[in-house]
């Protein structure tokens, strides 16, 4: 016998009615857990993307530490952050500081020692500072020797002379120095500057002047000579730059002696 017309109308009204309950339900189930979870097992994406929108990408380590982060970094950036398990951060690709316009590449050690490090400021690599072995030059007037803070060249021109050069690739965008400048008798001043060979120009300090640095006259001991901050290395990453440092007298009569304490790439 066939379902009467009106009948079939109330059963479908009643599927209806079922699946609209189910809608909701599963629609406030969505509200309250907005993500989707793989508690167990592979969760494999053939031919298609996985989009993190807004959010982060999280590898939790077992006790619920982040190991692996892609997404929002400490100044708010949206960068990359990998951690060891004890939670000491291994590398990380993110502003190096509020305000930053740009990201750097940061690689530490397990005691969180910078091994590698872009420069924030500058092209090339910040750490490790690479050393400068610059070789003395040895004036008309004089030749290299050995003293308390190693090899040393005198000069007793009143102009700039060059008395260490160094030749090489250049890595490092800023570089440190300390001279030892001793002057052989109480009436003499010396001056000292690290000059690019390829222009004769004196190197400069981050947003500075060309340096030049000064030993008073007053004594015949040596006196440290250094800029007090990196200054800035000419070229582009990988040129081969020529350097030198040059000395001059710049009061009495007498003769200045040299000696390259520290050459090295350095912070700004």
């Amino acid at each position: 016998m066939a379902t009467p017309p009106a009948a079939e109308h109330r059963d479908l009204e009643a599927r209806f009615r079922k699946i609209e309950r189910l809608v909701s339900a599963v629609q406030a189930a969505v509200a309250r857990r907005p993500k989707f979870e793989v508690s167990a097992g592979d969760l494999t994406i053939s031919g298609g993307d996985l989009v993190v929108d807004g959010g982060d990408f999280l590898l939790l380590d077992t006790d619920g530490s982040t190991v692996f982060r892609l997404g929002p970094q400490f100044f708010g950036d949206r960068g990359v952050t990998i951690n060891r398990e004890d939670g000491t951060q291994a590398l990380a690709m993110a502003q190096p500081f509020d305000g930053y316009d740009g990201q750097i590449i940061t690689l530490q050690d397990r005691h969180g020692n910078v091994i590698l490090q872009e420069s924030p400021f500058g092209e090339g690599h910040d750490a490790p500072f690479l050393p400068l072995p610059f070789q003395p030059v040895t004036p008309a007037t004089a030749a290299a020797s050995t003293g308390p803070h190693g090899l040393e060249v005198s000069n007793a021109s009143g102009t700039f002379t060059d008395v260490f050069r160094w030749r090489g690739a250049r890595h490092n965008p800023w570089l440190r120095f300390l001279f030892r400048v001793k002057c052989s008798d109480a009436t003499t001043a010396a001056e000292v500057r690290v000059v690019d060979k390829a222009t004769g120009t004196a190197l400069s300090p981050f947003l500075g002047s060309p340096w030049t640095g000064t030993r008073a006259a007053g004594s015949t001991t040596y006196v440290s000579v250094d800029p007090g901050a990196g200054l800035g290395a000419p070229g582009n990453p990988g040129d081969t730059v020529e350097l030198a440092v040059q000395v001059r007298r710049s009061a009495g009569a007498g003769t200045v002696v040299v000696a390259v304490d520290t050459a090295t790439g350095g912070p700004v």
